[in-house]
């Protein structure tokens, strides 16, 4: 009974080891050039990004156009560096995987909840991928299984230029999303794990599943988040 015990209380505390491992806090460290603040490199205890400073740009009512720089992987706390002296430009809390950088101000963010969401950046695991629609709106694939708090945002969902994560409740995959990137008639090539996407198949329909087993077309019209749709390849 006694080396019973024993055995139970090794396995107890082994689980409570892994629970309090799973739970650690991971931080990026960013170090970018003071002058431009593009990134030079990366420290800390998260491992590299999967991806960094992938340009998104939104064109104004006058033209002019304001860019923001993205950087996903799997990560909770962003430190800002200066890549000279390693001074501290500013400390990022509760990134959950994805943050920006505005090189006009210059200043980094949190990818925020927008308009009644429950939380920054995403939820469950890794961002993998990213691609920038040409008003500003960037997409993103993953393991995540929720966007700014938001439910039904799993494996794939938009970061809206204007909006944040509003509004992209309903459009997702059924599993981890693994590579974005456009074909020749604007159309954003999704690939990875999935069997099922979720969300319109017609301009400005209801959202609804469609069967297209490791590839989906997620088709740009307008730029317009909203008019966008699924289809098979």
């Amino acid at each position: 009974m006694k080396s019973t015990s024993k055995l139970i209380a090794l396995a107890v505390t082994g689980l409570g080891l892994m629970a309090g491992s799973s739970a650690h806090a991971l931080t990026l460290i960013v170090y970018v050039n003071n002058s431009t603040w593009a990134i030079e490199g990366f420290a800390g205890d998260a491992n590299a990004p999967n991806f960094s400073d992938t340009q998104a740009t939104f064109t104004d009512q006058y033209t002019n156009q304001h860019h923001r720089y993205y950087t996903g992987g799997l990560f909770d706390t962003v430190v800002v560096e200066r890549s000279d002296t390693h001074a501290t430009l500013v400390t990022l809390s509760s990134c959950n995987n994805i943050f920006y950088i505005d090189r006009s101000v210059p200043y980094a963010y949190v990818c925020s909840t927008g308009y009644n969401g429950a939380g920054n950046g995403v939820s469950g695991g890794q961002v993998i991928d990213a691609a920038a629609f040409q008003n500003g709106d960037l997409y993103i694939g993953g393991e995540f299984t929720s966007a700014g708090g938001y439910s039904s945002t799993s494996y794939f969902s938009c970061y809206r230029w204007s909006a944040g994560w509003s509004g992209v409740s309903g459009i997702y995959t059924d599993n981890v999303v693994t590579s974005l990137s456009f074909d020749g008639s604007y159309r954003l090539v999704v690939s990875g794990d999935f069997g099922y996407v979720y969300g319109p198949i017609t301009s400005g329909g209801g959202n609804t599943s469609l069967w297209s087993p490791n590839t989906a077309l997620w088709n740009e019209w307008h730029d317009a988040f909203g008019d966008c749709y699924w289809t098979t390849p």
